[in-house]
């Protein structure tokens, strides 16, 4: 068993780790950016290996290749799944593990391939 966070939310390197696939489960809602004051960001709820449902945040980048892949409309999502990264970035000065999403990879089958 992975140790998970208590967090409603998933944290990057608990909750989930590169390489790990969640499942979208809605169409999640926008809300507002705590670090960027007028810009929102997509929350949405997802299933992971180790947790049954918890609320990611996706930035912009993970949001736009997710609908290049599943289409512009977030309702298209659930059920689909995205393959997790996660990168250290700087955030508002302060360093901080960052997830971003990509459709993955399968096989003639439809079983992911993690590259």
């Amino acid at each position: 068993m992975k140790i998970q966070s208590e967090s409603q939310y998933v944290i990057p390197g608990l909750d989930v780790i590169s390489g790990d696939i969640v499942k979208f489960l809605d169409e999640g809602e926008y809300v507002e950016d705590r670090f960027n004051a007028g810009r929102k960001k997509l929350q949405i709820k997802v299933k992971g290996d180790n947790f049954d449902e918890k609320i990611m945040t996706l930035n912009g980048t993970s949001v736009k290749t997710i609908a290049q892949g599943y289409g512009y409309d977030t309702a298209t999502w659930a059920g689909k799944e995205a393959e997790v990264e996660i990168n250290q970035t700087t955030v508002a000065g302060q360093q901080r593990k960052v997830m971003y999403l990509k459709i993955p990879n399968k096989d003639a089958q439809g079983n992911v391939v993690i590259q």
